[in-house]
């Protein structure tokens, strides 16, 4: 644009050019009245901008400029007033659903200053949360076998042995993970903090924590420090600990560890085959939507079949599903909700059909095999199939401590047994059966 072909012109008579385009005047008649050599098309880009008597430039303070709105009926706003030393820009807030931000060089100063102002006042929050939070550390001897095997997996998979620090869960690559699904990570992780285990890292990216007056840690975004004693009340190295920790759980299974081992492995069974679905289903882009009722579903499975197995029947519904919702016509969403009904009917058919699942097996899957499952199955309980290939009351009867008693009503061995004086009562997982039977010295 080039205002100079408007030189010959005063401020009146441009205020009187103006006036007469805005009355509908033609541009070429206009352009031949005024003498004004320039293109129809280029009038009201060349046309100057006016001066903005009210309205200064706050760096510069000099009066700014408004270029004049085209009589278009496209052209509903008015421009932005400008500073002709700084490129300041003026956006007028009431024109605009969301205000412009400005770019020019001052604007640019000052939101950056305000940037590293906030970013220290939120590191002094971080680092005053942090330490009115830090608790003494945590005897590694006081820890159940639980919160044991949480810390053995996140240090197998998370600590950094050159820098002794532990890394983000989100941070490994290629197939390390922690366990088989993110909801679990969360839970291991939460319950890690909460038993004071692990203490948020103040000198985290202040992304890891919530903006605001309280900041609080994400926990798969913050980095975490190790909270743990060993032998006296002072904070022990991550690789001190891991050491200490891999030579208690390779010792084996204590007979007082029964029931949570026995939970333990039921989850695990359970999320393993709940990755592999939800692994299968990312494979044809078709989303889980009754996730809740798959969990529940799988739950029921596991009980009765190997996992290996279960991954045979999960493979089969979910490539069924794609070949009706291709079929049918219908969405891949709505084909997934037929998944759970579809893993029972297809568990009754391989039982009563007697289905051979013979090259089913984490290798044949190629499914890699989470920190979890190496503490768990590997370290503790030396399981070569790593709990995938044997029914899951056979892993639960080879546990110490395991009771020789089933269920009188179904004969299962999942029971939880209650040993009184005078009697002994057996409740049943299977059949949800309560038994009471005479005591045994």
């Amino acid at each position: 644009m080039s205002e100079s072909k408007f030189d010959h012109l005063t401020e009146e008579q441009l205020d009187t050019l103006y006036a007469q385009y805005m009355a509908g005047e033609k541009v070429a008649k206009l352009l031949e009245n005024w003498a004004i050599d320039l293109s129809p098309s280029m009038f009201i880009r060349a046309f100057p901008a006016k001066a903005c008597d009210n309205l200064a430039c706050p760096y510069c303070q000099v009066s700014m400029f408004q270029r004049r709105r085209s009589r278009q009926p496209y052209q509903w706003r008015n421009e932005p007033a400008f500073c002709k030393r700084c490129q300041h820009l003026q956006h007028f807030a009431e024109r605009y659903r969301e205000t412009p931000v400005c770019n020019c060089p001052p604007c640019l100063v000052i939101r950056e200053q305000a940037r590293r102002q906030h970013e220290a006042d939120q590191r002094e929050r971080v680092l005053a949360a942090c330490a009115q939070a830090s608790h003494p550390p945590v005897r590694l001897a006081i820890l159940g076998i639980r919160l044991k095997l949480y810390l053995m997996a996140l240090l197998d998979t998370c600590l950094d042995w050159r820098e002794g620090t532990l890394r983000r869960v989100t941070a490994l690559r290629g197939d390390a993970c922690l366990t088989p699904t993110p909801e679990l990570d969360a839970l291991l992780i939460r319950e890690l903090h909460e038993a004071h285990v692990l203490l948020a890292d103040p000198m985290s990216p202040l992304s890891a924590f919530e903006d605001g007056p309280t900041p609080v840690p994400h926990l798969d975004k913050v980095r975490w420090q190790l909270n743990i004693a060993l032998g006296d009340a002072e904070r022990a190295v991550a690789t001190q600990v891991y050491r200490a920790l891999h030579n208690e759980l390779s010792c084996g299974p204590l007979p007082a560890w029964r029931e949570t081992l026995a939970e333990a492995i039921e989850t695990l069974a359970v999320e393993e085959v709940y990755s592999f679905l939800q692994a299968r289903c990312d494979e044809h882009d078709m989303p889980l939507h009754p996730w809740k009722k798959s969990r529940e579903v799988i739950g029921e499975l596991v009980k009765t079949r190997p996992v290996c197995q279960l991954w045979a029947l999960v493979t089969t519904a979910v490539n069924n599903a794609v070949t009706y919702a291709s079929r049918a016509g219908i969405s891949k969403t709505q084909a997934s909700n037929t998944l759970p009904n579809n893993l029972l009917r297809y568990e009754q058919r391989a039982t009563e059909e007697q289905w051979r699942f013979k090259h089913w097996n984490r290798n044949s899957t190629r499914r890699p095999r989470s920190a979890l499952s190496k503490v768990l199955h590997g370290l503790l309980l030396k399981h070569a199939d790593h709990g995938t290939e044997r029914p899951l009351a056979v892993y639960l009867q080879a546990l110490p401590g395991a009771v020789e008693h089933g269920c009188p009503a179904c004969g299962s061995l999942l029971v939880h047994v209650q040993a009184r004086p005078e009697e002994l009562v057996i409740n049943c997982k299977d059949c949800i059966a309560r038994s009471v039977l005479p005591g045994t010295d």
